[in-house]
């Protein structure tokens, strides 16, 4: 467990330089593989549009080819996470917090 621990401080460390040096585009080529390139925004996106709140899961998928497997799984994983966390990812992602109740 130790090394994950240390692995995932590296990595934050080495993002974090990234971005202070300006490199973090080159970075994120070197690191991720096209598939990766592509689904990460595509992660962006579906988390913008689950805290919208204005579209069904099924809408949302049809706007953005997203499986409705992976918008159920973010959409659950957006309940799970702390309250402030959701608010900052609202505020970075420009939207506001529209979430429908269960």
């Amino acid at each position: 467990m130790e090394d994950k621990t240390k692995n995932w401080s590296l990595l934050k460390h080495f993002l974090t330089q990234a971005v202070v040096d300006k490199q973090l585009d080159a970075v994120l080529h070197f690191l991720l593989t096209p598939e990766e390139s592509e689904a990460l925004p595509k992660r962006l996106i579906l988390v913008k549009n689950l805290l919208q709140g204005d579209d069904s899961q099924r809408v949302i998928a049809e706007k953005t080819g997203i499986s409705i497997a992976k918008i159920t799984r973010g959409s659950n994983e957006l309940k799970r996470i702390p309250e402030d966390f959701k608010q900052w990812l609202s505020q970075t992602l420009g939207v506001h917090v529209n979430l429908k109740p269960n």
